[in-house]
């Protein structure tokens, strides 16, 4: 009986001890717990730090750009009713710049803000100054060329007959099927040329086969590679050289006309004489240039 209670006494003194040193070992991870944890608060602390410089940087270089960055209402001048741009430039203007800047001072007047109206976006291809699919298509479909090339029309060696009637196309009013349908006439849109495509100003005189190989004939004549424009007023305008006073000048001007003249007839005669295509056609270009 006396063993049981020694060997009893001796297993609560040992859990004692081990109960003893539990705690001990629990505080050391604990003080260890600790210790990481102000560490782990301290590298933080230094990562916002960092980041704080981080921030501060790219304030700096943000308001730095905002000072370089010049505004409409810092360059704008209004003295009561006038008005004038208040530009400077990095560097002293040379010689040879003089008209540059003149064109650049001209685009820049041609608008002139007002004080009491608040900036908005417009669109000016309409009257209500909103964007619509309608006017943009409008306006890509338009010729390229903006200003009528009047010189090129009228001033030229041919016959007023002839420069009445490179007139007419350069409008858009020569009654080619599709502007007929246009008036509400019932026709086959068909190019009586080429019975490839719709007959239209453009097609008909610039990009129909049958035109395209009077207009090859005429280049390779001359030397000459040419781009074939998309609208005749365009190509009107940019056909330059026949300004100079020479006879090959003279001859270049008279091209288009020449050739759309002798195009027009032979669409006339193919559509209300039932005439097919022969090389009378090509002999009569020919000896125009010869």
């Amino acid at each position: 009986m006396f063993m049981k209670k020694l060997r009893a006494r001796e297993r609560e003194r040992d859990s004692e001890i081990k109960q003893g040193a539990d705690p001990l070992e629990l505080k050391k991870e604990e003080m260890k717990d600790e210790i990481e944890g102000v560490r782990e608060r301290e590298r933080e602390r230094e990562r916002e730090i960092k980041k704080g410089a981080d921030l501060l940087e790219l304030k700096k270089e943000e308001m730095k750009d905002e000072e370089d960055k010049a505004s409409v209402k810092d360059l704008a001048r209004f003295d009561g009713t006038s008005f004038h741009w208040n530009v400077s430039f990095t560097r002293l203007v040379q010689d040879w710049e003089l008209e540059s800047v003149a064109d650049f001072m001209d685009v820049i007047y041609l608008v002139i803000p007002t004080q009491e109206a608040i900036d908005t976006i417009c669109w000016k291809l309409t009257s209500q100054k909103v964007f619509s699919v309608n006017s943009y298509y409008k306006h890509l479909s338009s010729p390229v060329y903006r200003y009528y090339p009047w010189k090129n029309v009228w001033k030229t060696l041919a016959s007023s007959k002839v420069n009445f009637f490179i007139w007419t196309p350069s409008l858009g009013k020569v009654l080619t099927i599709d502007n007929l349908r246009k008036c509400q006439l019932v026709l086959l849109d068909w190019c009586c040329m080429c019975k490839e495509d719709g007959e239209s100003i453009d097609h008909l005189y610039l990009h129909c086969n049958v035109a395209n190989e009077f207009w090859q004939l005429v280049f390779s004549m001359f030397g000459i590679w040419w781009v074939m424009l998309y609208h005749v007023v365009d190509l009107l305008a940019y056909w330059t050289g026949h300004t100079h006073k020479t006879s090959s000048a003279a001859i270049w001007g008279m091209i288009p006309h020449c050739i759309m003249w002798v195009i027009w007839r032979e669409r006339n005669g193919r559509s209300f004489e039932d005439r097919t295509f022969t090389s009378v056609v090509e002999t009569e270009i020919s000896q125009c240039f010869i």
